[in-house]
């Protein structure tokens, strides 16, 4: 039988894991003494939270919190690559052998979509429903 952890020791733990380096820990819990939430605080907790608390402020904090560690993380480039074609998912562009080639949102969709699996056969309807999505079944239904 495993001993039971507390969620100071379990913090702890978790901070001590270098893949969870960037892992949002917050307390939510009816403990409202000083001494637990410095407890907390020194386990390694970004937040302590006590309730009560109402919905929209809990959220609002959380929210807050996401921001701040959103602005902490390095921005990973999305760009999918397939021979001399280059997309650029952020900027939504599209290179060839080094030269920008303009396209449309559509046809961007469809060349990131068919670029993200290359050698997958995609069928009609998938294409239609992926690409176009509900502007294809209202036509679909108004002819």
């Amino acid at each position: 039988m495993m001993p039971e952890m507390d969620g100071i020791e379990t913090c702890r733990i978790m901070r001590e894991n270098k893949e969870l380096a960037n892992l949002l820990i917050v307390f939510l819990s009816a403990r409202s003494e000083d001494y637990t939430q410095i407890a907390g605080f020194d386990s390694g907790a970004d937040d302590y939270i006590t309730k009560p608390i109402k919905p929209r402020v809990f959220i609002s904090r959380i929210k807050a919190l996401l921001r701040r560690l959103g602005s902490n993380t390095p921005k990973v480039e999305k760009v999918l690559e397939f021979g001399e074609i280059k997309i650029d998912l952020e900027k939504y562009l599209v290179f060839k052998s080094g030269a920008e080639i303009q396209l449309p949102k559509k046809e961007f969709k469809l060349i990131e979509l068919l670029v993200s699996k290359p050698g997958k056969v995609f069928t009609r309807e998938f294409i239609l429903e992926k690409i176009w999505g509900d502007e294809v079944s209202c036509r679909r239904q108004n002819d």
